[in-house]
């Protein structure tokens, strides 16, 4: 079987400490059709030259300077320089097993599919993954019952957008929210649609370092409000394509769980909040009401909740 060629984007901002790390993993991959791109998204620190030093000493690197868009921006521009048939994502301050694209490629060409998915550890300063790899052979899943998988502990392995493999025709008409936290909440989910089945492996061959001042552990409101935003696109994308009934219902009450947190984010508009109430009735009146999950969540949060939107209504005139 003739190996295509790997087109691998990896977002770089000032991670002079990590960079070299992560590119160090990349080249030591077994699969050898691989093209790595490191866009520099205006880092201000040693990671642009660091990136231009591994550039100028291996011909499968190629180092692209751009000025600072987000981690969107930088990989929509990777996604245009790309040339290889499989396009995938690393974030700069992580790393991955030595196999991860072998496993991946073959399981995606065997399987005949789009989009190959392998599972993820999470480590700290002063912590070394395991690097153990197993016999599991991965197994292919319809798109829906990927869907389903939201709904479980493997979540996040479906949600973001790096630990995949995907081919190059899924990025037609697609380009991922430039201005935006949580950008893999809105726009993962769009692929499991563009392909009617998915390679899955939950072999951890991704490792995600847990950076104590990275984006994802950093709290403000837009990081908030993006999240609960995205929550309730995808919810509308998912009525929208005519998912099964009992998917949808997991999901209202997945997204009713979530957003009543948003209706009590500090210095946001009550008009947002009341956005947010409006969304949480909407889900409310969704989901199953005979769930364990919401009786349970209704019966644990139902007064707050009430006193916010009592609150609420006061300072509207009853406007919600």
């Amino acid at each position: 079987m003739r190996e295509e060629k790997i087109s691998i984007i990896v977002a770089v901002y000032n991670i002079e400490l990590y960079v070299a790390r992560c590119i160090e993993s990349l080249l030591r991959q077994k699969l050898q059709e691989i093209e790595i791109l490191l866009i520099d998204d205006g880092s201000t620190d040693k990671s642009g030259e660091i990136c231009r030093m591994y550039a100028e000493k291996d011909s499968r690197i190629r180092y692209i300077y751009k000025e600072n868009g987000g981690l969107s921006d930088a990989r929509n521009r990777g996604v245009q320089e790309a040339s290889g048939n499989w396009i995938s994502f690393v974030d700069g301050d992580d790393y991955i097993h030595s196999d991860m694209y072998r496993i991946l490629y073959e399981g995606v060409r065997r399987s005949d599919v789009k989009l190959g998915i392998c599972s993820f550890q999470t480590f700290s300063e002063g912590e070394t993954p395991s690097e153990a790899v197993s016999q599991e052979k991965g197994e292919v899943w319809e798109s829906e019952n990927i869907v389903r998988l939201l709904f479980t502990d493997r979540r996040t392995d479906i949600v973001i957008s790096c630990c995949k493999l995907f081919h190059y025709s899924l990025f037609r008409d697609f380009s991922f929210p430039k201005g935006r936290y949580r950008e893999d909440e809105f726009s993962t989910y769009r692929f499991w649609f563009k392909t009617d089945r998915v390679y899955y492996t939950q072999q951890k061959l991704y490792y995600y370092y847990q950076r104590p001042n990275s984006i994802l552990h950093q709290s403000n409101v837009k990081k908030e409000t993006d999240y609960y935003d995205a929550l309730i696109e995808r919810h509308e994308f998912f009525r929208q394509k005519r998912v099964p009934e009992d998917i949808l219902k997991k999901d209202a009450c997945f997204c009713m769980t979530q957003l009543y947190n948003a209706c009590f984010i500090r210095n946001v508009s009550d008009e947002q909040k009341g956005y947010y109430i409006r969304q949480y009735k909407k889900m409310f009146d969704l989901a199953d009401a005979q769930s364990r999950c919401l009786r349970y969540f209704v019966a644990r949060h139902a007064t707050s909740l009430l006193i916010g939107i009592w609150k609420l209504k006061k300072r509207a005139g009853e406007g919600i």
